[in-house]
């Protein structure tokens, strides 16, 4: 006989999580950061390809696609549909785990900091009108030590 799940319960405030690496960079492209990292992006884009964008027509007042250039390379990976556990210690584990393979090479990422901004973002889905999150601050240095900037957002 299948048991069927008929209602989940957490005791704490989110119920959904990922974390998202980004790199921001005038001097890379997505390549050649996949394979100093040996990860594949969620998403990315280039410095120098076209795209369109929307702009306001000052005389018209109405919307209007622009074509523009991008200025700089986009890189990201997530920890998003990788692993089930929705905890933020989950998913911190799962991200050094394969950041930590490259330490040396994010150092010399983080070291140019004039032309390329590494960021991590912890995206939850909150579920109280008043939030709190706790992690062990041993595995919060060593996230920040990837990074130039860490960030909190709220899904929604």
């Amino acid at each position: 006989m299948k048991t069927k799940l008929l209602q989940e319960f957490s005791f704490y405030d989110y119920n959904e999580i990922h974390i998202e690496y980004g790199i921001h960079s005038n001097t890379y492209k997505k390549n050649e950061l996949s394979k100093i990292l040996k990860l594949k992006p969620l998403r990315y884009f280039n410095k120098g390809e076209i795209y369109f964008g929307k702009e306001l027509d000052e005389e018209s007042k109405k919307v209007k696609k622009v074509k523009k250039i991008r200025q700089f390379t986009l890189w990201v990976y997530s920890t998003e549909n990788k692993i089930k556990v929705q905890r933020f210690e989950n998913h911190a584990f799962y991200l050094l785990k394969r950041i930590r393979k490259v330490k040396d090479e994010i150092k010399q990422l983080l070291q140019d900091s004039e032309n390329t901004q590494i960021s991590i973002f912890v995206y939850l889905k909150i579920n109280e009108k008043y939030f709190g999150l706790g992690a062990e601050s041993e595995l919060l240095k060593e996230l920040l030590e990837y990074s130039n900037y860490f960030e909190f957002r709220n899904i929604k």
